[in-house]
């Protein structure tokens, strides 16, 4: 999902180049005074970054308007492609600036741990979780109204999935923020793996999973407090990678957003 809008960000600003730039000069206008409303326009939008809902629409609007007044008044009109399109750029970036700084707050230093677990149509946050808070929430998965627990410390990533009462999809990402991130399925062993599928109900989404990529609570409580500690499981648990394994990630997990 920060692939796809990462490529939407650069299509959008294509776009607003294009409309700002590249078009009002091929119809004539000054290079020179196009390049300035542009960025004049960018600027006032990124202003707009940290305000949030109805401020947010009212100072866009307000400064939108302002910009084609004024351009109006000094007979500039023709201008007014540019300064809507670094308008509209500007206020992109600033929420994007916005939400970066955000996050980075919100996860504070490296080693905070984070975490996120569904409970019915809710989603649970809690600011400061110990690690009796995440195992408890790995403990209350009934793979109905509560399936999945999301982990994160640093980059590390930790999905779990499923009933505490039957077999857990457990995926683990050493680094969710790399181009490609790789993802793990925490088995039980090859001395405890079955063949065939199970059902496995994760982040709201029924599926079928083989039963080799699955694994028990037991060894899921102690992945979740190796990851809380370290960001890594322990060195004796058995990883399955591999495309299949990231294929078993149900885009609701994608949806919901980086922790």
């Amino acid at each position: 999902m920060a692939v796809g809008n990462r490529l939407g960000d650069v299509v959008l600003g294509l776009g607003c180049a294009a409309t700002g730039v590249v078009l009002p000069v091929a119809l004539g206008l000054d290079p020179a005074l196009t390049v300035a409303v542009l960025a004049l326009g960018v600027v006032a939008g990124v202003a707009t970054g940290p305000l949030v809902g109805g401020r947010k629409l009212a100072a866009f609007f307000a400064l939108l308007a302002t910009g084609v007044v004024v351009l109006g008044s000094l007979d500039r009109t023709e201008s007014g492609g540019s300064w809507i399109a670094g308008m509209v750029l500007g206020a992109v970036l600033g929420m994007v600036l916005t939400g970066r700084a955000e996050r980075g707050r919100r996860r504070g230093p490296a080693t905070a741990v984070r975490v996120r677990w569904d409970h019915g149509p809710e989603t649970v946050e809690p600011d400061t979780p110990s690690t009796a808070d995440l195992l408890d929430a790995v403990r209350a998965l009934d793979g109905r109204g509560r399936t999945v627990v999301s982990i994160a410390r640093g980059h590390a990533r930790l999905d779990i999935g499923g009933d505490a009462g039957g077999p857990l999809l457990v995926l683990y990402c050493a680094d969710v923020s790399a181009r490609l991130p790789r993802w793990q399925a925490l088995t039980s062993g090859p001395h405890e793996q079955s063949g065939g599928e199970v059902a496995v109900r994760i982040a709201g989404t029924d599926g079928r999973v083989p039963a080799s990529a699955t694994t028990t609570l037991g060894r899921a409580l102690e992945a979740v407090e190796h990851v809380a500690a370290g960001g890594t499981p322990a060195p004796a648990h058995e990883l399955r990678g591999g495309m299949q394994v990231a294929d078993l990630r149900p885009p609701a997990l994608d949806a919901s957003g980086d922790l």
